[in-house]
């Protein structure tokens, strides 16, 4: 990614936080925050990653996206008065799951900890006799 690339996609992200955070707590959904900006090479189409909290009334990410979809003129319009660019990027809504993921791949990880607790010792028996006797 070019360095100009990198900066409008910084200002996009900085434009698009406060709109979005605001517009989620407006309609009672929940926290919502944008992770990540990527831009095409061309600058014609910026993929916008959220990050989503639902509240406890357990509403769906899909029902968060399709509520940006809605209201993707306004962000585009505030993209536009904030950033300078000849034309302002298609705005693209996408839900990141990568806390999902690293939560998933953690409790995977204490799992196989839990239930095999001396088998990163890939056989060494003087290691395991003595990781054994100081329990």
């Amino acid at each position: 990614m070019s360095i100009r690339t990198e900066r409008v996609s910084s200002a996009i992200k900085r434009t698009l936080s406060t709109s979005i955070s605001n517009l989620a707590t407006e309609n009672r959904l929940g926290i919502a925050s944008v992770s990540m900006v990527k831009l095409s090479k061309d600058l014609s189409v910026a993929s916008i990653f959220i990050n989503f909290l639902a509240s406890k009334q357990n509403i769906s990410t899909d029902s968060f996206l399709e509520l940006l979809h809605k209201n993707k003129g306004n962000l585009r319009s505030k993209v536009a008065k904030e950033v300078r660019l000849r034309s302002t990027p298609d705005l693209r809504f996408f839900y990141d799951d990568t806390l999902e993921q690293m939560e998933h791949i953690d409790n995977l990880l204490n799992d196989i900890k839990k239930n095999y607790p001396y088998k990163e010792d890939y056989g060494d028996e003087s290691v395991y006799k003595t990781k054994k006797n100081s329990d």
